[in-house]
């Protein structure tokens, strides 16, 4: 009996353990973009609001996505340059949004236009470039698909596109988006 009391006090004590322990909370995958088996970090987006281009539907955004080493110059909500070294994928979408990134799926669009909402068109990823030199070496999308979220204040953007060469970019990324008003 003395025995049987042992091993019972023994697994209560470990169930006692198990419950006390509190779950991880989940982790959230990094912002981070793929390419050709490399891993990229992304730090900042921002979004470039250009307006509407008739014939084309919606407005023209464009959606900019960087490594920390990639800096932006503003004088007031306009873009004077961008500077730095680092990692970028700039997506030009086509969105119902005026002011704001519109939530949805965009799919690129091969065709020569007009252009329609929840599209995207010109797209290109640069690694380990110099935005002051411009010595880059630009990956343009020629297939794939763009998913933006949100969640609060940061927004949750996924893409996986297929690049001129025939390599796979894919990428996560999760924060807040700076907006630029750059219509005329």
């Amino acid at each position: 009996m003395k025995t049987f009391t042992s091993y019972l006090f023994a697994i209560l004590c470990f169930c006692a353990v198990l419950t006390g322990c509190k779950d991880d909370e989940e982790v959230a995958p990094k912002s981070t973009m793929t390419y050709d088996g490399k891993e990229y970090d992304l730090a900042n987006g921002l979004i470039i609001e250009y307006g509407k281009y008739p014939p084309h539907e919606g407005n023209v955004e464009q959606l900019f996505l960087t490594s920390s080493g990639v800096k932006i110059r503003a004088n007031g909500a306009k873009i004077d340059s961008i500077y730095g070294v680092g990692h970028a994928i700039l997506f030009e979408l086509l969105t119902n949004g005026d002011g704001e990134l519109t939530v949805g799926d965009y799919s690129f669009d091969y065709s020569q236009g007009p252009y329609k909402v929840n599209s995207f068109v010109y797209s290109y990823a640069v690694f380990d470039a110099d935005f002051v030199t411009r010595r880059q070496t630009k990956y343009e999308m020629i297939s794939g698909t763009v998913k933006v979220a949100k969640d609060k204040d940061n927004y949750v953007i996924t893409f996986d596109c297929i690049e001129s060469n025939g390599k796979q970019v894919k990428g996560y990324f999760n924060g807040p988006i700076i907006f630029y008003d750059q219509k005329k």
